[in-house]
């Protein structure tokens, strides 16, 4: 359950881009058909809001997954330290990348271990 939690805070921040940039642009483009922009003054406060849950949510994030590559024992030295610069320069999309590689195909590996072993 954690690591599905922890999927979908990692991919909020693509979801609210496209989002944000939806809103953005179709305000825009209804600015020059006589549009008055009412829908962004009403959608600015929401959109505020969400931005700033973003910003919160990238920085905890990457704390998060620097974290876990410099304690992940199954990364190799030089691995930890591009994946810890991936996180840093690209981190909304190293992100989801790293959580795929690392934390949620680790337990499924795990235990077909498990099951060969017995």
């Amino acid at each position: 359950m954690k690591k599905i939690l922890l999927g979908i805070l990692t991919i909020y921040p693509i979801v609210y881009t496209m989002f944000f940039f939806i809103i953005i642009f179709s305000s825009f483009f209804n600015m020059f058909n006589n549009y008055n922009g009412g829908m962004l003054f009403l959608v600015f406060p929401v959109i505020l809001i969400m931005h700033l849950l973003t910003i919160i949510d990238i920085m905890g994030l990457t704390i998060y997954y620097i974290l876990h590559a410099v304690k992940n024992e199954s990364l190799e030295q030089d691995m930890r330290i591009v994946w810890i610069v991936l996180i840093l320069l690209g981190n909304m999309i190293a992100m989801p990348i790293y959580w795929y590689l690392n934390i949620w195909r680790e337990d499924n590996n795990s235990e077909v271990l498990e099951i060969t072993k017995e």
